[in-house]
């Protein structure tokens, strides 16, 4: 992680090229947005309830965590939403990566969309 210099990690740019020490004020969005985004796939029939309660929970978890000041944010996981889903991860293993995948899918296809004749 962080820029290569002479063969070896430069602390001095991997701490003024890193995001987290101003990305985590999204924190609290990214939240909020990961949880409209996981009812709207539940809503859709994507997302079955037996994976949204835990995801749901874990989400307000780590909400609960980042407004006592306990939850810890990583440098090595570059900004607040790899954080977030690292620790969801942690907490929901595999529901964690089907939110991202099908969330990236969604954005290709809005991005798609205009170049469809």
């Amino acid at each position: 992680m962080g820029w290569q210099v002479s063969g070896g990690d430069n602390k001095f740019f991997e701490d003024f090229t890193e995001p987290i020490s101003y990305d985590y004020m999204l924190t609290f969005a990214e939240i909020k947005a990961s949880l409209i985004y996981a009812k709207v796939l539940f809503n859709t029939g994507l997302l079955p309830s037996e994976e949204l309660s835990p995801l749901e929970k874990a989400l307000l978890e780590i909400e609960e965590e980042t407004c006592k000041g306990v939850f810890v944010f990583r440098k090595e996981y570059e900004d607040t939403h790899m954080n977030l889903e690292k620790v969801l991860f942690e907490k929901v293993e595999e529901i964690a990566y089907k939110l991202q995948i099908l969330s990236l899918m969604n954005y290709f296809a809005i991005l798609e969309e205009p170049f469809q004749g």
